[in-house]
């Protein structure tokens, strides 16, 4: 893979990741369930962070 084809699919990772990351933080603000999913992927999040 090129390297505009790996930051291209990076971004899209981290874009994905993000917005997983922020629903899980207002289902636990709403309803006080979950965060399992933050705290599943935030190592993933940083990796991607540390790529771009």
């Amino acid at each position: 893979m090129t390297t505009i084809g790996q930051a291209i699919t990076t971004l899209y990772s981290l874009i994905a990741i993000t917005a997983l990351m922020i629903l899980d933080l207002k289902r636990l603000l709403k309803e006080n369930k979950g965060g399992w999913i933050i705290v599943a992927l935030s190592p993933v999040f940083i990796l991607l962070v540390n790529i771009i």
